[in-house]
C-alpha cells in the first residue's frame, strides 16, 4: 500500500528546509482552526527556510503586520515568513493588492522578507503576489494562481 501523503511529510521544525508552496501549507495546517474562519498563520523561516515560529494572529491588515513584526522580533534568526490567511468565503478581496505591497515593505523595513502570503478560501486557494507581478518565490513549483 502506497500513501501519497502523510504526516511524514510534514517538514520538521529546524531541519527541513520548506522548498515549495505545498512544503509550507502542510506546515501550515497543523495550526488551522476547524471550523474555519477568519484568521492569519504565520510561519517565520530561518535563512536555510527551515521553520522557526509558527503563530496566529488577525485577520490581514496593517495591525496583523505590526503584530507579526513583534513576534518575529522576539524570536532570533528569523529570516523570511510564509503568510496564510483563511477566508471562510471567498479568497479574493479588493483591497490584497495593495496590502501585499504593504506588508513587503513593512516587512523589509524590519529586516523581514515576505516569502509568500497565501489565501485560503471556499472553493480554493490564491496568492496575491500574483495581483502584483511579483515572481514565484518557491524553487520547486507553484500551485498558487
Amino acid at each position: 500500500m502506497q500513501l501519497s501523503s502523510s504526516i511524514l511529510d510534514v517538514p520538521r521544525p529546524l531541519v527541513d528546509p520548506i522548498t515549495s508552496l505545498l512544503d509550507a501549507l502542510s506546515v501550515v495546517s497543523l495550526s488551522l482552526r476547524r471550523p474555519r474562519r477568519n484568521d492569519t498563520v504565520v510561519l517565520a523561516l530561518d535563512a536555510q527556510r527551515r521553520g522557526l515560529h509558527l503563530f496566529r494572529t488577525v485577520p490581514m491588515c496593517v495591525e496583523a503586520l505590526h503584530h507579526i513584526v513583534t513576534q518575529c522580533s522576539v524570536v532570533s534568526g528569523i529570516h523570511g515568513v510564509v503568510i496564510t490567511s483563511v477566508r471562510p468565503t471567498t479568497p479574493l478581496c479588493t483591497t490584497d493588492q495593495q496590502l501585499v505591497v504593504t506588508a513587503r515593505h513593512t516587512l523589509l523595513a524590519a529586516g523581514i522578507e515576505l516569502v509568500d502570503w497565501v489565501v485560503l478560501g471556499a472553493g480554493g486557494l490564491y496568492c496575491p503576489r500574483t495581483l502584483c507581478g511579483m515572481p514565484d518565490p518557491w524553487p520547486y513549483g507553484n500551485t498558487c494562481v
